[in-house]
């Protein structure tokens, strides 16, 4: 269950290696920062997916924000973890068993 996310989360920590925009910098620390405690929290307790599915909703709303200003690697790195956390609630949400 974690590798999705640690993937969104190191995609994240690449695209803030790369931005020279400091609000994106900022941004990315954030969401690096609630990804980190997702994936954390993840190794020491079992925990509901469901309840990670929600908490994902608003990283994966700043992430989509992100992709509006940011650009080049950048760009991509923060796509890649946007495509990461899709594939994790895919992976874990109910509508994607009646599929």
């Amino acid at each position: 269950m974690i590798d999705q996310l640690s993937v969104a989360r190191r995609s994240v920590q690449r695209a803030s290696e790369t931005t020279d925009n400091a609000v994106v910098r900022e941004q990315l620390a954030s969401i690096d920062e609630g990804l980190m405690e997702l994936t954390d929290g993840q190794t020491t307790q079992d925990t509901d997916p469901g309840m990670e599915v929600e908490r994902l909703t608003p990283i994966e709303e700043k992430l989509t924000g992100l992709l509006d200003t940011a650009s080049g690697d950048t760009e991509t790195q923060i796509a890649e973890a946007r495509d990461a956390i899709d594939i994790f609630r895919q992976e874990h949400t109910e509508w994607n068993a009646e599929e």
